[in-house]
């Protein structure tokens, strides 16, 4: 047999015996080519009117390679699957040369296969990534090795270690923005459907570069529409920018990218970057020492109405290496650690305004001095949009452990956040010691917080709790082992339920709000509008707590109906800006029987006057949201006396108060919000006007009270 098949077994022999002619095959190279000649020109699948790839174009050739750069000594070759040589040149000289011989060659869904051995690339080619034609063209970036215009190609190395491609010295400067490898298409034109760089080493050679930051510069640089781009097993080492930036460049979104058995180290800007892609898996990945270690951006605002995203990043590793999500949608991480500490520019992990973000099993660590574990935001320093974030047994710890503002909400279940300054940091900007206000909200359920020692020489009390005005934070059956301090801005809200140890007890709370059940605009003065029926499932004097411009105002359900509630306590005088209800173990109520004729003359002391006694509150804090009465025998004249409730002499109810009757009389938003909370050691009166003929007798009063917590 001869042709190519007998020259392919015995290459194939040749290769596993060692033996190659009249030479053993050194060790560090995979092949002699003893017997290539020159084949010729190769052949170009390329459309170059319109800088563009024939889809129809296969290519041919065996499964190993399409085309393969190896080193013989210190010569460079390019050869095709035949094994003719396609190129030839020196090592340290040519390196650039070569590479661009093996891509022009290189067949449309081909493997170019590079050999053991380092090889050193100078970005001599200029890419513009701007305009619609050479006229307009701008943005220029010079790179080594261009895969562009929709080509797909395999470029495959020899493993780590083994195939090296370095940056030559002086690549990279503010007037030549480097790339080592590109791939995009010219003016917008859609771009390839498979690229896939493998089994290598990438050094960016940062030590010899100008440092200077462009947006996009560094070791790989792919845009365009394009999708099914792997980037597996590879070291990327030194980059004077960006490890990978996969962008869009404003075309549109890359549909499926993976990057897998990733080491990223000394990045000067962000080891892996994806700019607007749909369906990226990174997983395997160890990322360190670099100024970001993932960044996940979008385009704003369309993150909130696009086809999901589908982010997925799983067991990776970020020592010195913050991540952050920048308006995306639906993105899972799972099994992600990551530590800042030493990284004095990390903020650790940032998300803002970015929506169904899951995030379960990962650890986020921070220095203990100064900076944080989180930067979760929305319409902050930019108002991109809302922020929605849910974590599940995640870890977080740092100076201020976890930090969240703007009008971001988070959900927690489980896991730990252990602060050496404040586990909870809900504070945006602080200028001249005033605290901005926030909008956001945190629900922490089955969360153990730890209040640990701070590490400054003069440390500050450290807190479990910082809340700056219009921050919310609930806690549902957490556990803080160690007391720690609130600082709880006035116009800010938390509650706490059903809460353990020594830094939470104290602190619990039976209040559960409301969300998206009612209209903010009541009515009336005692009418909420809701949106569900609740008739069924609010109970007549369920306690409710309703906050009107920054105020609590405490009271009770006096009726439901299918799409009301009335209440009864202080009135409603603006729009709602929460609504919380209560249970009934917060509901207290107090009766005072005054026997006799009780109203032959004006008195504010009908309890020491009539009973003898006094009465003096005990309790924790609560509120007197209800007041009835009842006489056994009326005042002859028929015209009836008023009787009010004096807490601290201070009279409850507005008006004239409560006139009597044989039939129960109640309040109902004639309350008085200035005068209707009580404190321990506060004294309660019952006070009557003077009676026509004065002969109302046998007064009995009922007092509701609202715990406050």
């Amino acid at each position: 047999m001869s042709g190519p098949e007998s020259r392919l077994r015995n290459w194939k022999w040749q290769k596993k015996t060692g033996f190659h002619g009249n030479k053993i095959l050194d060790g560090d190279q995979s092949v002699y080519f003893n017997r290539i000649t020159n084949l010729g020109d190769p052949v170009e699948p390329y459309d170059a009117a319109n800088k563009k790839y024939v889809e129809s174009f296969t290519g041919g050739g065996i499964s190993d390679f399409d085309v393969a750069i190896f080193l013989e000594g210190t010569t460079i070759k390019v050869v095709n699957n035949k094994w003719y040589i396609l190129d030839t040149g020196t090592i340290g000289v040519d390196d650039t040369r070569c590479f661009d011989t093996a891509v022009d060659s290189c067949p449309h869904n081909g493997k170019l296969f590079i050999g053991p051995g380092t090889f050193t690339l100078e970005a001599n080619k200029v890419f513009y990534l701007n305009g619609d034609s050479e006229e307009t063209q701008s943005n220029p970036f010079y790179y080594a090795i261009g895969v562009l215009d929709g080509k797909n190609i395999n470029f495959c190395g020899s493993g780590v270690g083994s195939t090296i491609l370095k940056m030559a010295p002086g690549q990279h400067s503010a007037d030549h923005h480097a790339v080592m490898i590109i791939n995009r298409a010219h003016w917008w034109n859609d771009g390839a459907t498979m690229f896939m760089v493998t089994d290598m080493t990438l050094d960016g050679n940062r030590a010899e570069q100008e440092e200077y930051y462009y947006d996009g510069s560094g070791i790989i640089l792919t845009g365009s529409i394009a999708s099914n781009f792997r980037f597996q097993r590879l070291w990327i080492k030194d980059s004077f920018g960006y490890g990978v930036y996969c962008g869009n460049n404003g075309s549109g979104p890359a549909a499926g990218l993976v990057f897998s058995d990733i080491r990223a180290t000394n990045c000067y800007k962000t080891a892996i970057m994806t700019d607007t892609v749909r369906g990226l898996l990174i997983n395997n990945c160890l990322i360190e020492d670099c100024n970001s270690g993932i960044e996940c951006v979008g385009n704003q605002p369309d993150y909130l109405t696009r086809d999901r995203d589908s982010i997925v990043i799983s067991d990776t590793i970020c020592h010195r290496a913050g991540i952050t999500l920048w308006t995306v949608n639906d993105v899972t991480m799972n099994s992600v650690y990551m530590d800042c500490t030493g990284a004095p520019m990390q903020y650790g992990l940032i998300i803002h305004s970015a929506i169904r973000v899951m995030i379960s099993a990962s650890k986020f660590l921070h220095n203990t001095n100064f900076k944080y574990s989180t930067f979760i935001d929305a319409n902050t320093y930019m108002e991109d949009g809302p922020c929605d974030v849910f974590f599940n047994n995640c870890d977080f710890e740092g100076s201020y452990a976890f930090r969240i503002l703007g009008e971001a909400k988070v959900t927690m279940h489980g896991g730990r956040i252990w602060g050496h300054k404040s586990c909870v940091y809900m504070v945006g900007e602080i200028v001249e010691g005033v605290k901005s206000p926030v909008a956001c909200k945190l629900y922490l359920i089955g969360v153990e917080l730890l209040a640990l020692q701070p590490n400054d020489e003069e440390p500050d009390p450290t807190l479990l709790l910082d809340v700056a005005p219009g921050g919310y934070v609930e806690m549902d059956r957490c556990f803080a082992s160690k007391t720690g301090y609130f600082q709880i801005a006035e116009g800010s809200n938390y509650f706490i339920r059903d809460c353990t140890g020594a830094g939470l007890e104290g602190h619990n709370s039976r209040w559960r709000k409301e969300d998206g059940t009612y209209l903010a605009t009541p009515p009336s003065t005692s009418i909420i509008t809701t949106l569900v029926d609740r008739a069924g499932t609010i109970v007549l004097g369920t306690p409710i707590c309703y906050q009107v411009a920054g105020v609590k105002y405490i009271g009770t359900v006096k009726n439901v109906t299918i799409n009301t509630i009335t209440i009864s306590g202080p009135p409603i005088t603006g729009d709602i800006e929460g609504l919380y209800l209560g249970v009934p173990e917060m509901i207290n109520q107090v009766d005072y029987l005054i026997p006799g004729a009780f109203a032959s003359a004006i008195s504010n002391t009908l309890i020491k006057t009539f009973k003898k006694s006094h009465s003096v509150w005990r309790g924790p804090p609560a509120y007197l949201v209800a007041v009835g009465c009842i006489v056994n025998t009326l005042d002859s004249s028929g015209a009836q006396p008023y009787v009010n409730v004096a807490i601290n002499g201070n009279k409850v109810i507005t008006g004239n108060g409560l006139q009597v009757a044989s039939v129960v009389q109640s309040t109902t938003i004639n309350i008085d919000p200035a005068r209707y909370r009580i404190t321990a050691g506060d004294t309660i009166e019952i006070t009557t006007t003077k009676g026509t003929i004065g002969n109302a007798s046998d007064l009995t009063m009922f007092l509701t009270f609202v715990s406050e917590s």
